[in-house]
């Protein structure tokens, strides 16, 4: 790791830009305040690049397209993705590296691609054996149609409240929590008008935790951090505020209320989405504990979760013994292992 250069990429073009800066900084300040025994393994030169609201990469001042941003970078340099949302995570962005043969941290593109699509990642995790939540996936094309079919297919899913999401989004944005027909109409419309399909999912009254990995693709090969538990306040979920304002959710970790079995069986169902998905080196699994009991319920997976200082798998770390410049040396290492096996199968 002595010799590696890294290029820290933060910022971007989504609407979870902000997250993507602060996680950044967290990575870039982790890895200049490495203690001794770490600085031996500390990269021998650390680059941090915004990537600007156009989409243009921010280099000594110059906005560059990302090709010629990626020609005037070293070649051999591991490119540490602190992207969320948007081309970061869905796929783009690791697509574009690998083609042009640079080594980066975290899942592959079809993985991201895959991740993204909560539709997809949801049937992937459920022919692995997993629950998920009843669902309905509505298209423009579909509500235009028939929004009154669609009401109905989404009523036969069960007594709401019903959360609406967008289907390929983070970090909460966009996220509704809406009881009876009036509201869900409004929300799926809402949803389609920001030019995404529309996840409609009945609510699981339940514990929210939340499940970091770090490892390779297969489930030996991977390790599930200890579970975080999210209490949001009285009345609300994990939305945005809930998640990033230091006024949000409580977030116990390890947990408060859970069993050690209830622990083990989520992170056993982790460490098996996270290898039906085919990610790759961290990632974060999130689910739901039924309050009537039942299997855990998976949520969505991670691929790039934040790096804050309030987010969850620095938390899950800290809580196993791993501070913040180790964690981010192991992501470091684990995207070289896994660039080595994209670059050279």
């Amino acid at each position: 790791m002595a010799q590696t250069e890294v290029v820290v990429l933060s910022g971007g073009t989504s609407d979870e830009r902000e997250v993507s800066l602060r996680s950044g900084e967290a990575i870039v300040s982790a890895l200049e305040n490495l203690d001794e025994a770490q600085r031996r393994a500390r990269p021998l030169n650390l680059q941090w690049i915004e990537i600007a609201p156009e989409g243009h990469w921010i280099l000594e001042g110059q906005a560059l397209d990302a090709g010629d941003a990626m020609e005037q970078l070293p070649a051999s340099a591991l490119y540490f993705i602190a992207l969320h949302g948007g081309e970061g995570e869905n796929g783009h962005l690791q697509r574009a590296l690998g083609t042009r043969g640079r080594a980066f941290t975290g899942s592959g593109a079809e993985a991201s691609a895959l991740c993204m699509d909560k539709a997809r990642a949801r049937a992937r995790a459920q022919a692995a054996g997993l629950e998920c939540a009843p669902g309905l996936l509505v298209d423009h094309r579909d509500w235009s149609e028939g929004s009154e079919q669609i009401l109905n297919r989404v009523f036969d899913l069960g007594e709401g409240p019903w959360f609406v999401k967008p289907n390929c989004g983070g970090s909460s944005l966009g996220v509704v929590r809406t009881e009876g027909a009036a509201g869900l109409r409004e929300a799926i419309a809402a949803t389609l008008g920001m030019g995404q399909d529309a996840l409609v999912e009945r609510e699981i009254v339940g514990l929210e935790v939340s499940d970091g990995i770090l490892g390779g693709t297969s489930a030996s090969e991977s390790m599930a951090l200890p579970l975080c538990e999210i209490l949001p306040d009285e009345g609300r979920y994990f939305d945005y505020h809930q998640k990033y304002d230091g006024s949000g959710a409580i977030e116990n970790c390890p947990p408060q209320h859970t069993t050690p079995e209830q622990d083990a069986e989520v992170q056993g169902m982790s460490r098996t989405v996270f290898q039906a998905l085919g990610c790759e080196g961290y990632g974060r699994m999130d689910f739901i504990l039924p309050k009537m009991g039942g299997a855990p319920v998976f949520l969505e997976a991670n691929t790039l979760p934040g790096m804050t200082e309030r987010s969850l798998l620095p938390r899950a770390a800290q809580a196993q013994g791993v501070d913040m410049g180790s964690l981010c040396l192991e992501v470091l290492a684990q995207g070289l292992a896994s660039s080595e096996g994209r670059l050279h199968p």
